[in-house]
């Protein structure tokens, strides 16, 4: 019953604070003033989502992010899959 009731315990300490140690990146805004805001409205008129995937992040060609983001105002991510290995 003892082992039970601590098992209980540390698997609710760790489902608590799961959502603190997985907290997603925020990038800062940097555009300010009313570009700003024009950029945003218009980033409400279009749906598209692109999610860009490479094997590190050295390899990837951040123009076509670029191109979706500021150009297409597209929700725009990037996966990287590694090994961890140099």
């Amino acid at each position: 019953m003892r082992n039970k009731s601590l098992a209980c315990l540390v698997l609710t300490l760790v489902v608590g604070t799961l959502p603190t140690i997985v907290d997603a990146q925020v990038r800062a805004i940097y555009d300010q003033g009313s570009s700003a805001l024009t950029r945003q409205l218009q980033r409400l008129q279009t749906t598209a989502s692109v999610l860009h995937t490479g094997a590190h992040p050295d390899d990837e060609d951040s123009a076509l992010i670029a191109y979706h983001a500021r150009r297409m105002s597209a929700r725009t991510a990037y996966l990287s899959l590694t090994r961890g290995s140099g």
